[in-house]
């Protein structure tokens, strides 16, 4: 396993994160322990969760203390999503920031959050609220690193993170992006720039395209109804099977399976510091790291460039 430095944080991260969304929900907790003990294994040491994830932390949480490796492990989390009916239990506002931080810790079996951002922005929070807030959590030690927020326009990232320079807040360290070859918005806007010039390392997720890439949902199958509903669209207008049809030949001449060779094209970009992944079982989760040892030449960059153009969502 390799691993890089995230930004300035003096972190070190695993080029390969697992993403922990099914967690309780797809998979059992024992299910869920047993592909924690294998990551452990493989070397990978940066985990993606949030409290949105129903039980996700709370697996999470069990596992590293029955395991004790709260200190081999970076964890990533977030906040914003409704966590009860309240009109307060949802958004950005102070009191529900503090309040799931809490929540987290204690669900995670933790003293510190590694790294913690918001899943979106808030418009009826400021930006210097929110800045503050989570520059205080720094502060207050409830937190190591602040992400930015996974949903927002670039300039309003920026806005975050200048808010907290002139005001000497903890400022923005990291960025969590979807990136793949059916999703490369994060290439068409500020994003790479910016964070490249501030030094903000970005970690890729949705790297399958939210299921597009595994091939699982040719035309022939149902897509799951609580799949993004974008994505559905995708699938029931027959793109899905465009994609595969383009990309099961080259995947085919190199020997490996198409959710392979899409994460491969996700790996040869610099600008992806780490790459989230989900899994169903530690088989397959061995199975898919070997990835790191796949070489795309010039050609199947070049090829894997022209079917992502053609064929990319957004």
């Amino acid at each position: 396993m390799d691993y890089t430095s995230l930004g300035k944080t003096g972190l070190q991260i695993s080029e390969m994160a697992l993403g922990t969304m099914n967690f309780g929900s797809r998979i059992t907790e024992e299910q869920s322990h047993a592909i924690l003990d294998k990551a452990n294994d493989l070397g990978i040491n940066f985990i993606d969760t949030a409290n949105a994830y129903g039980k996700s932390e709370t697996i999470i949480g069990r596992w590293l203390k029955s395991s004790k490796a709260q200190d081999d492990f970076i964890i990533s989390s977030k906040v914003g999503w409704p966590m009860g009916k309240g009109v307060n239990e949802k958004g950005l506002s102070r009191a529900h920031i503090l309040k799931q931080v809490a929540s987290t810790k204690e669900k995670l079996n933790v003293d510190q959050i590694d790294i913690y951002q918001p899943h979106f922005l808030d418009n009826s929070v400021s930006v210097d609220m929110l800045a503050k807030t989570f520059s205080q959590l720094v502060d207050d030690q409830s937190i190591g690193v602040i992400g930015a927020p996974l949903f927002a326009q670039a300039w309003k990232r920026l806005q975050w993170y200048y808010t907290s320079r002139i005001n000497g807040y903890n400022n923005i360290e990291f960025q969590l992006m979807p990136f793949s070859l059916l999703s490369r918005s994060i290439q068409t806007g500020d994003t790479t720039d910016i964070c490249e010039e501030y030094n903000i390392p970005i970690v890729t997720f949705g790297v399958l395209g939210g299921g597009l890439l595994t091939g699982k949902y040719t035309s022939d199958k149902e897509f799951p109804e609580n799949g993004k509903q974008m994505m559905k669209k995708v699938h029931e207008e027959g793109q899905t099977d465009r994609i595969m049809q383009e990309l099961q030949p080259l995947a085919d001449d190199k020997g490996i399976s198409v959710i392979k060779l899409s994460l491969a094209w996700v790996l040869q970009h610099e600008f992806s510091a780490s790459s989230v992944i989900g899994v169903s079982s530690p088989d397959q989760l061995e199975d898919i790291m070997s990835v790191t040892e796949i070489s795309l030449t010039e050609g199947d960059i070049k090829e894997l460039e022209r079917i992502s153009q053609a064929n990319k969502i957004w």
